[in-house]
């Protein structure tokens, strides 16, 4: 658990009730491990001597969380459930990019707010290049 409900409430996101918490909060947890490589499974997120970088991590948790309980989707199976397109008398929408998308890496970022990559740019976090050493 990377948050607490406290933490969550500092950020002034959309509330959550107290039950459902836990829940959403590892599910977004599990989501930002994805896309960091894990980086504070193996780490420890409050002994990190960077601040802007635990800072930004907890903050795209907390926009993680907000993101699932607004759209209802907590994993890529949500979002391989979702129909393409709705229709309600003359009005037609349809979401062909994300619900589409072959493979799970498609299918993940349909879970992953936009802004968490906002959030994580400048902290490293997202690098998948290779150190040089000599």
């Amino acid at each position: 658990m990377y948050l607490t409900q406290g933490d969550y409430a500092t950020y002034h996101y959309a509330e959550i009730a107290d039950a459902d918490f836990d829940r959403i909060e590892a599910r977004a947890a599990d989501v930002i491990d994805a896309i960091t490589d894990n980086f504070y499974q193996v780490r420890n997120l409050e002994s990190d001597m960077n601040s802007f970088r635990t800072k930004q991590f907890k903050k795209a948790v907390a926009k993680e969380i907000e993101y699932m309980l607004l759209t209802q989707l907590t994993g890529t199976a949500d979002v391989q459930n979702k129909p393409a397109s709705q229709s309600i008398g003359s009005t037609s929408i349809s979401v062909s990019s994300q619900n589409s998308s072959s493979g799970n890496s498609g299918r993940l970022s349909a879970v992953i707010a936009d802004e968490v990559y906002s959030i994580l740019a400048k902290t490293g976090l997202l690098y998948r290049g290779v150190d040089y050493v000599l």
